[in-house]
């Protein structure tokens, strides 16, 4: 027969007017898409009472009902006893979720067209098809009764409004009545067809094919049927045969009857290719699928499975056993097939499973046990997800939360030895003030000094790491930051490491402070030097960079977003996964014991973090290292990277400074320390007798110096309060702690001027004398 063109025009969706009893959302989106899926133009109302159910049956009339079995209030029963009491008939198809054989032989009994289980629900269509079609069926049995008892007329009439085309067609395949079906059909009136050959009005000119129902029906007498494709029209028919006999027994001509089918087939080939798609879906699912049977033999595998588990092909996965080969442990397989016998399904069980290969690999599982037709055990249908990459992903985070209760402890121990510190280092200056350059003492002394300057860098590096330090953060351009410290850089790594840089032309700019990043490049530098002891290549190198969420997937608390990159790699002896899953902890060093204090590279962790970027770690034995870190990137234009240039001369003043301080070591060295400068010092060793000291001073107060953390009242409340009674005062804070009443996430805002503990005599002078000569901001 000819094929359909491809160009021809498909005919428009049959519309359905359904109603629907279900009381699963759900359950009616996944009905109305199907049905819609296969062409038809679906209107429909769902009822949700059996009040509700008549109301629509007396308002409406609809092609069908789909009903589900068992709802909340009523039964689909109720339903088709109201349905046969309204004398309607609308065929009614139940959907149900489980139906045993009895019950689903009383819904027919009781009226029921048909039955659809929700698991199979991809049947509804043809389901739907069928059962309209019988109901048209039965229509056109009780038209063609009816022309019977009324007689021939009546039958001619009924002739003309049969809905599919019909012709009487004599033995010579010439037609000698059609009804106006047919005559619309091929679009000629129905006195134009008489003595036609059918087979030429229906396109084929070479007449019907030996294989035809007509050359059948001449050979046997009996009634034919077939498919016919009619390209011209674009349609399928299903054409019934049927042989017309005179009283003597002698066929004298036959009945024609077309049907058109079209929808059906296109609705039998997108069932087709729903089913295509089903197992295309499970062929190219991300997840392994496999089916086992009750001692764990797979029976059937998907392409993931097959590669997840590292196996040649489907073929060499099938010949394995899910219990003995793929579970690590095999008492775990046999309590695992245990678990899914006893509960029916499993969902999110974790399990270790190995490839072929014996790597681990940490799967997530769901499934559910398959019984056969009688109810007995068959096996299992299950799909595993590999969760390497999210196990990854919490072993990350578990680190991250010990480096940050780690970092808590360091900042808090710094905060209190800080003040410790500020004595020693503070009363070391004032001493050798006073000793002279050839004094014996003067060595020891400033031994002290030295020690607790040792001190305070450990106590800086470990309020790095703790994200506790003070920044000073501006837009900086990273490429001036290396350029500025290149020379410092050469003489730090030695004569026998090449430096070489990779710098990116129109670099975005980052928002941090300049010498907090010099310091992450600087100790960065020291530990690849260490690295290289032979020599080597040391690079620095920056770029633009934009992290999609793949890039992002496996590393924690990292956003998608742009970023500037800085990234600095050695050619040196690399480091093992072991190294690398500590590198950052504090007080962690690969070095012989007196070379180094294991704060370099947590120091730069935390400088990192707390300026709001990510560091990464990419390195193997042999190979060299490579630290990448990632800058939010800015639009803003980067301010000057300034040079370090000596401290003005410590200047002093006449000046009433208000010196607040809950620690008697530090009040008191503060305040000699000052007075030496010329400065008028009042002192408190608390806000309360500081605010006093505000009401009941006469003369006036320049400076309100004070520390951040005290009993019963911040320094930021102290300093609010005193401003209602002296406005305008300037004020000075100190602490050996970040608080983020001053400076959040460490961070100093604009306008807040703050002094690091510990402190020395020039730095305490130089800052008192910077606040007190600034301008008054103004309100």
């Amino acid at each position: 027969m000819k094929k359909v063109q491809a160009n021809r025009p498909s005919p428009s969706p049959r519309s359905l007017r359904a109603l629907i009893l279900e009381d699963n959302r759900q359950d009616v989106e996944l009905m109305v898409a199907l049905l819609k899926q296969v062409g038809y133009a679906l209107s429909f109302e769902v009822v949700d009472s059996l009040a509700h159910l008549r109301q629509q049956l007396a308002r409406t009339d609809y092609d069908i009902i789909l009903a589900a079995h068992n709802l909340r209030a009523w039964t689909a029963m109720d339903a088709l006893e109201i349905l046969k009491k309204s004398r309607k008939d609308i065929p009614f198809v139940v959907v149900a979720g489980t139906l045993g054989g009895l019950a689903a032989v009383e819904c027919i009994k009781q009226g029921a067209a048909d039955y659809v289980l929700k698991n199979r629900l991809q049947r509804l269509p043809v389901v739907v098809e069928r059962v309209l079609r019988d109901k048209a069926h039965r229509e056109d049995a009780a038209r063609l009764q009816e022309q019977i008892h009324r007689g021939k007329k009546e039958w001619e009439l009924t002739f003309d409004v049969v809905p599919d085309p019909v012709f009487l067609v004599d033995n010579q395949y010439r037609i000698q009545r059609a009804n106006r079906a047919a005559s619309a059909l091929l679009g000629l009136e129905p006195s134009q067809l008489i003595d036609k050959y059918c087979y030429e009005v229906l396109g084929d000119t070479a007449g019907p094919l030996p294989g035809s129902p007509f050359r059948r029906l001449l050979r046997t007498g009996k009634e034919e049927r077939c498919d016919i494709e009619v390209a011209r029209l674009g349609k399928v028919f299903d054409v019934t045969v049927s042989p017309l006999f005179d009283s003597s027994g002698t066929a004298y001509g036959s009945v024609h009857v077309l049907r058109d089918i079209t929808d059906r087939k296109r609705e039998e080939e997108a069932l087709r290719r729903s089913e295509a798609s089903h197992r295309s879906l499970i062929l190219g699912a991300t997840y392994g699928i496999f089916r086992c049977d009750v001692n764990g033999k797979f029976l059937a595998v998907n392409p993931a499975l097959v590669a997840m588990l590292g196996y040649e092909s489907e073929a060499d996965l099938l010949a394995a056993n899910l219990v003995h080969d793929v579970i690590r442990d095999p008492d775990e397989g046999v309590r695992l097939l245990q678990q899914y016998r006893q509960k029916g399904r499993l969902d999110g069980l974790e399990a270790q499973w190995r490839r072929k290969d014996g790597t681990p690999v940490p799967v997530r599982l769901s499934g559910r046990k398959v019984l056969d037709e009688r109810g007995a055990l068959e096996g299992y249908e299950v799909i595993a997800e590999n969760v390497s990459e999210r196990w990854h992903l919490e072993e990350q985070l578990r680190q991250a939360q010990k480096i940050e209760a780690v970092g808590r402890l360091a900042g808090g121990v710094a905060h209190d030895f800080n003040n410790l510190l500020t004595i020693v280092t503070g009363y070391s200056d004032l001493v050798l003030e006073r000793l002279g350059a050839t004094d014996a003492m003067r060595a020891y002394v400033e031994e002290i000094k030295k020690a607790g300057e040792r001190a305070a860098s450990l106590t800086r590096q470990l309020l790095a790491f703790g994200r506790r330090q003070t920044l000073a953060p501006r837009a900086l351009d990273l490429n001036a930051v290396v350029a500025n410290i290149d020379k410092m850089l050469r003489r730090l790594i030695g004569e026998n490491i090449q430096l070489g840089t990779v710098l990116a032309p129109e670099l975005g700019r980052v928002k941090a402070d300049p010498g907090q990043i010099e310091q992450v490049i600087l100790n960065l530098a020291v530990n690849a030097r260490d690295a290289m002891p032979q020599g080597g290549q040391l690079t620095l190198e920056t770029a633009n960079v934009e992290l999609n969420e793949g890039d992002t997937r496996t590393r924690v608390s990292v956003l998608p977003g742009r970023y500037v990159m800085l990234a600095v790699s050695d050619s040196g002896m690399g480091m093992d996964a072991e190294t690398q899953a500590h590198i950052f902890e504090p007080f962690f060093t690969t070095k012989e014991e007196g070379k180094g204090t294991g704060l370099g590279l947590a120091t730069v962790y935390g400088i990192v973090k707390q300026s709001g970027g990510h560091i990464g770690l990419y390195s193997e034995p042999n190979h060299g290292t490579t630290f990448k870190i990632y800058l939010p990137r800015l639009e803003e234009a980067a301010q000057p990277v300034e040079a370090i240039s000596p401290g003005a001369p410590l200047a002093g003043g006449s000046e009433t400074i208000l010196l607040v301080e809950d620690e008697e070591g530090v009040r008191d060295l503060a305040r000699r320390i000052l007075e030496l400068k010329g400065y008028k010092v009042i002192t408190a060793s608390n806000p309360t007798e500081a605010a006093q000291v505000c009401e009941r001073y006469e003369g006036p107060i320049h400076l309100l110096l004070t520390d951040v953390v005290m009993p019963t009242m911040s320094g930021p409340q102290l300093a609010e309060h005193v401003a209602f009674l002296r406005p305008g005062l300037k004020v000075l804070y100190i602490s050996g702690y970040t608080d983020n009443a001053i400076v959040p996430h460490g961070i100093l805002e604009e306008g807040v001027q703050f002094l690091q503990k510990p402190f020395t005599r020039d730095s305490l002078t130089r800052k008192v004398r910077e606040v007190l000569d600034a301008p008054q901001p103004t309100a």
